[in-house]
């Protein structure tokens, strides 16, 4: 059975490393100031937390992916604001499958 998704939000994207590398996750995510919002008291990677706008760092939703939306690496270009951004509905996948 096929468990891939084809086009995943930036929420599963963002739970999916921090599952398996929450320590890079958290960099590449989530902004030093906002990291409260998604660590846990005991220092756990809360995923719950990532279905929100505010916890994302720009320049990773917006910088990074168009960069690698430039490269052909993903299949868009990131959201310019947070305000526009909508983690959920947020679509990270790659231009080629693979």
């Amino acid at each position: 059975m096929d468990d891939r998704i084809c086009e995943p939000s930036l929420s599963t994207v963002a739970q999916s490393i921090a599952d398996d590398k929450p320590e890079f996750e958290l960099d590449l995510f989530v902004p030093s100031l906002r990291r409260s919002e998604v660590v846990t008291d005991r220092g756990r990677v809360d995923s719950t937390g990532f279905e929100g706008s505010s916890v994302y760092a720009t320049h990773t939703t917006y910088q990074y992916k168009t960069m690698l939306w430039h490269a052909g690496v993903l299949s868009a270009r990131g959201e310019d604001t947070k305000a526009d951004l909508d983690p959920t509905s947020e679509v990270w996948a790659l231009e080629t499958t693979i």
